[in-house]
């Protein structure tokens, strides 16, 4: 996912989805549990590996049930809404609202950005695992690794030799050093600070 500016948008109230819609789109936030999270400017490094990976899930999803989406809003009650670097969602009965999916998509995918790890290894793995969403996967550009976290289920791991299957899309398989092997290197990614706090209301 997008590097967060600051770790909680400290202020005295807690948000509803309704009045998350009703912000300026820039910048952008998301809401776990009503607190809301700023985010920043994703790194062209991380936008390599999204377009790369996106574009692996719509080819072999040509045709089918299916959608993979990137950017879109996923809605968890009335208090909690996130955007996955990458959703895929078999039931389309989930994105007729207007706004994003509503419910549970099949697939989850965020990739780490750096000051994102808590958020991503905690608070996400907290919310997708709660609410039984199929498979929650973290790439992680660094060490050039995919986690496959699934309710209930013993974690998968991923490097460079090997390739990702998934129960959820019969016949889809990714091969790791196809993934990586035309992503553009980013020396300035490990040099991201993230800024302190700001206060106020969006």
């Amino acid at each position: 996912m997008e590097a967060y500016q600051n770790e909680e948008y400290h202020a005295p109230k807690r948000y509803t989805v309704e009045e998350y819609r009703s912000w300026s789109t820039e910048p952008r936030y998301e809401l776990i549990d009503g607190a809301a999270y700023m985010m920043s400017l994703p790194t062209a490094r991380h936008q390599d590996i999204l377009g790369a990976l996106l574009a692996e899930f719509r080819i072999w999803l040509r045709g089918k049930t299916c959608r993979a989406f990137s950017d879109l809003d996923v809605v968890f009650g009335k208090r909690t809404v996130v955007r996955p670097d990458i959703i895929v969602v078999c039931d389309q009965s989930k994105l007729t609202k207007g706004h994003g999916c509503h419910g549970v998509p099949d697939i989850v995918i965020e990739i780490l950005s750096p000051g994102t790890e808590r958020v991503d290894f905690i608070r996400k793995m907290t919310l997708y695992m709660d609410n039984s969403v199929g498979e929650y996967w973290i790439v992680d550009p660094k060490d050039q690794i995919v986690i496959i976290y699934t309710p209930n289920a013993p974690v998968r791991s991923y490097g460079m030799d090997d390739t990702i299957q998934t129960p959820i899309l019969e016949g889809f398989s990714l091969e790791m050093n196809v993934l990586f092997s035309d992503i553009m290197p980013d020396e300035t990614e490990d040099q991201i600070a993230v800024p302190p706090p700001i206060v106020g209301v969006p």
